[in-house]
């Protein structure tokens, strides 16, 4: 028994080294896209009622967003990735966990302790997501980095433009998330990556 279990605990760390590496095509990029274009709606209703800054609707939003995209990606990697789609969903989590977490403490923290500074939000939740998107760079394709890089730049920009006016405008968190998730979809769907999967896949191809 113990040779057995030693044989499958082997087997479960090959199958994780193999997750840890093999592109991910778990991400839809019609529903990325979709978040974006709501970042962006939600930018411009706030806009037209008058500017409201209160991050509540963003918090909700960013709730709505996590759950499609995950309810489309745990389907589509089933569908794509068949037996090995739980040890991949298990290992694209993990890149991204930390960053959700980290968020998730830093927006309860100062809305509920500090609410003054709460113009800092922005810049450090896309920052948080531009630091998740650079960890999963090795499942997803190389293009990629250009939406990571963008979120990079942007949280950094965000911060500087807020911490000047101390306030929080709606295009702070519209302008940043609604282009970057419609980028990333783009990404996404044009990778080169997924294009050679799909012409091995071709029997005309081959």
């Amino acid at each position: 028994m113990t040779e057995l279990q030693r044989a499958l605990d082997d087997i479960s760390n090959i199958r994780s080294q193999i997750a840890d590496v093999q592109l991910f095509q778990g991400f839809g990029p019609l529903v990325i896209a979709l978040t974006g274009a709501l970042a962006l709606g939600l930018a411009t209703l706030q806009t037209l009622t008058g500017g409201d800054t209160s991050l509540l609707p963003w918090i909700a939003l960013a709730c709505l967003s996590t759950a499609l995209i995950a309810i489309e990606t745990y389907a589509l990697t089933r569908r794509t990735h068949g037996p090995n789609a739980s040890n991949l969903i298990w290992a694209i989590l993990q890149k991204f966990l930390p960053c959700l977490i980290a968020g998730a403490a830093l927006g309860w923290i100062i809305l509920t302790q500090t609410p003054e500074i709460t113009w800092i939000l922005p810049g450090l939740w896309q920052i948080l997501l531009a630091l998740g998107l650079f960890a999963a760079t090795s499942m997803l394709p190389r293009n990629t980095l250009f939406a990571a890089g963008w979120y990079l730049v942007a949280g950094l920009l965000v911060l500087l433009i807020s911490a000047q006016a101390t306030a929080i405008t709606p295009w702070a968190m519209g302008l940043p998330f609604g282009l970057g998730q419609i980028l990333l979809a783009c990404l996404l769907h044009w990778a080169p990556e997924k294009r050679k999967d799909t012409r091995k896949g071709d029997p005309c191809h081959d």
